[in-house]
């Protein structure tokens, strides 16, 4: 009985398609990294990633594909982030990590890595295979308010999108 409650509590945290948290519990789990960041206990740097160009992958390869495409990145994401990071996909083709720990003299770094290795990958789609690129926005900067510094890095996030996709920028002062 307890193993089925564990799984029923792992079902309602994850997304079905990727295995990574889901944004209800990524609202709910990042408000205590805030605290800790707001209280200047450790560095922690918050990125919002976009799959570039992630409908037109759908539109020539079909939802399917797009499925394909999601869960590569996730793998990305969860091969580069784990343990006291939370990575969770928000919706569509949109993520997030908080990364307690990384400063920000080593987060454009870490991120632009990713960056990098996402788009040197291939996903299969049967007898073909696909190109993806991201686009990452990163804010480090304990704001008034976890909201708020989703905000200053979704911003960052358009800004790399409108600049020429598949970048990192950090949010503005």
């Amino acid at each position: 009985m307890l193993e089925y409650i564990q799984k029923l509590r792992e079902a309602s945290i994850r997304d079905p398609l990727t295995g990574l948290y889901n944004r209800r519990h990524f609202f709910e789990a990042a408000q205590d990294f805030h605290r800790r960041l707001a209280r200047g206990q450790a560095p922690l740097t918050l990125a919002m990633l976009d799959i570039d160009h992630f409908k037109q992958v759908n539109d020539t390869h079909g939802h399917a594909a797009g499925d394909e495409v999601l869960k590569h990145v996730a793998q990305a994401l969860s091969n580069r982030f784990h343990g006291r990071d939370l990575v969770a996909r928000l919706g569509g083709e949109e993520f997030c990590v908080l990364a307690p720990g990384v400063s920000s003299q080593t987060a454009l770094a870490v991120f632009d890595d990713l960056r990098n290795s996402i788009e040197r990958s291939k996903v299969k789609l049967g007898s073909t295979s696909v190109g993806v690129t991201v686009s990452i926005g990163l804010c480090d900067r304990p704001m008034a308010s976890l909201d708020a510094m989703l905000a200053a890095a979704d911003a960052a996030l358009y800004k790399a999108k409108r600049t020429g996709r598949n970048r990192v920028l950090w949010a503005e002062d």
